[in-house]
């Protein structure tokens, strides 16, 4: 599903990049928490695994793709000028919505909540606006021989020019 092994993400020799991680799309690197401070928490294994020490630097990258929860998480990043976000308007999707079983088999969603970030600011019509907007210029069907590539993937590319920026 990622186009990227384990291995490859351990064994990754930079690539002319001076990246620790390879350029091959998305990447899981696990569960992270953002505490009532807005420090990230990173599980210890995962730290010592990439070599992420204090002062890393992070850049999140969110398209209208990002929905929901995830974009609760780019919002509280960013609330807490914790990351920079690159790429697209997320898709806005802040709704908390319940199901009501009515009478005769039928049922009713209604919209009960909705998410909002750490400074209070909700996303449910607009979505989360990144630090720097730049489109990925592909179709939905052919995004994933681009993600990852930084010669077609334009928010990738920029990506690597703000951590690149960020370490100077």
């Amino acid at each position: 599903v990622l186009d990227v092994s384990l291995d490859e993400l351990v064994n990754f020799d930079g690539g002319g990049w001076g990246l620790a991680v390879p350029p091959k799309g998305k990447h899981l690197f696990g569960v992270v928490t953002v505490g009532d401070k807005g420090q990230i928490v990173i599980p210890a294994k995962a730290r010592r695994l990439f070599g992420m020490e204090p002062g890393t630097r992070l850049v999140v990258l969110a398209d209208e793709t990002t929905k929901g929860t995830a974009e609760l998480f780019v919002m509280a990043l960013q609330d807490f000028g914790r990351v920079k976000v690159v790429g697209s308007k997320t898709a806005g999707d802040g709704d908390i919505c319940e199901i009501f079983k009515l009478t005769g088999g039928a049922a009713i969603q209604v919209t009960t909540a909705q998410y909002a970030g750490p400074k209070q600011n909700t996303f449910g019509e607009t979505g989360v606006a990144p630090d720097y907007e730049v489109e990925l210029n592909a179709e939905e069907g052919s995004r994933a021989g681009i993600l990852g590539n930084a010669d077609l993937d334009a928010p990738y590319k920029k990506a690597l020019e703000v951590l690149a920026a960020a370490i100077k």
